[in-house]
């Protein structure tokens, strides 16, 4: 049996942008059907209903979860940046990316885990109730500010060009 999450995520977005010590980011990587395009990702930065900050750019050809790994490493980079911030909420259709942004061991995009992870490790020391926190948005919702990421990122549209673009380990074995 399915059940409709948007009740549950209405709930939570509203509890969360009450907090004013909560920043919310909506992360999104898309990888086109065609070879002729690069992947791309998108994350913002929400306090409260008020955007803050928002990015896209491309990845080259990685796979989808490398993309969404990207995507969430740059919305936290973003996040632990905004002034009277306790609390990250990461929105985000892909958990294993989630999971992985948060792990340095070995694997496809562990750069951009490191990357996070020391990022976390130095805003975390700062304060011991700091924390962060992985939310799965189903993509086909398209609800709210993950919505709105997933609009952002699929709008931006790059060819491969003559020049060799970056590769993942996991789309060069794909």
């Amino acid at each position: 049996m399915r059940t409709d999450r948007r009740p549950y995520l209405d709930e939570l977005i509203a509890k969360a942008r009450a907090d004013p010590l909560t920043v919310l980011a909506a992360t999104d990587g898309s990888v086109p059907q065609s070879n002729q395009y690069q992947a791309a990702l998108a994350a913002i930065i929400y306090k409260g209903h008020r955007e803050l900050e928002r990015t896209r750019y491309v990845s080259g050809r990685v796979t989808a979860p490398d993309a969404e790994l990207n995507a969430i490493s740059c919305a936290v980079r973003l996040a632990v940046k905004q002034a009277n911030c306790q609390h990250i909420m990461v929105f985000t259709d892909s958990m294993g990316s989630a999971h992985r942004a948060v792990d340095p061991s070995v694997h496809s995009g562990q750069t951009f885990s490191l990357s996070g992870c020391r990022i976390l490790q130095e805003w975390f020391k700062a304060d011991d109730l700091r924390r962060i926190t992985f939310v799965y948005v189903p993509s086909a919702l398209r609800w709210d500010i993950y919505g709105e990421a997933h609009k952002y990122v699929t709008e931006l549209k790059v060819r491969v060009g003559r020049r060799r673009t970056d590769n993942s380990i996991d789309a060069l074995r794909s």
